[in-house]
């Protein structure tokens, strides 16, 4: 899974010559933008320059390291550590990932408590509105309808359009 983000100038890839067979591959021009970003990535690797796609591909890679070093030599030093000062090199990272992970955690639930609240208001608000409707001293023509955002029923238009005659344009 981890690897050098190189690839050889040889890297081909499907034509898009749609009369030619399925699967016939050609080479990529290095003076294409693809060929330059390939270029650029085989100079990279070849400086030994490791790139991680992702941070979750780094964690991958710190859990793999600690397992190996601890079935595999966990007496052993490398790199002038013991696999204890490994351990607390790599903890405050995962530590900082499982906070994440928390916080994920929470914000899911938050959102799922605040859409089953304006679930809750929206049926609500129903009733308010059409209590205020239904009220004589308040009504569709009154204040607190307007102002609950409604248009009152003698501010409406009668929804009758007229189309304008247009003479000598196309």
């Amino acid at each position: 899974m981890f690897r050098f983000a190189g690839v050889s100038d040889e890297h081909l890839t499907p034509t898009p010559n749609l009369r030619s067979r399925p699967g016939k591959t050609q080479p990529i021009s290095p003076a294409s933008p693809a060929g330059q970003l390939l270029t650029n990535r085989a100079t990279r690797a070849q400086k030994g320059i490791l790139q991680m796609a992702s941070p979750k591909d780094k964690e991958q890679k710190m859990k793999r390291m600690l397992d190996a070093w601890r079935s595999l030599a966990p007496g052993k030093s490398f790199g002038g550590m013991t696999l204890a000062q490994f351990e607390a090199i790599v903890q405050p990272a995962l530590d900082a990932r499982q906070q994440l992970s928390d916080i994920e955690d929470q914000r899911t639930k938050a959102i799922t408590i605040r859409d089953e609240a304006d679930d809750v208001f929206a049926e609500k608000a129903i009733l308010v509105v059409n209590g205020v409707r239904a009220d004589p001293t308040e009504g569709v023509n009154g204040a607190l309808y307007q102002a609950f955002g409604y248009t009152p029923t003698r501010a409406r238009g009668s929804g009758l359009t007229r189309k304008s005659k247009k003479t000598g344009t196309k």
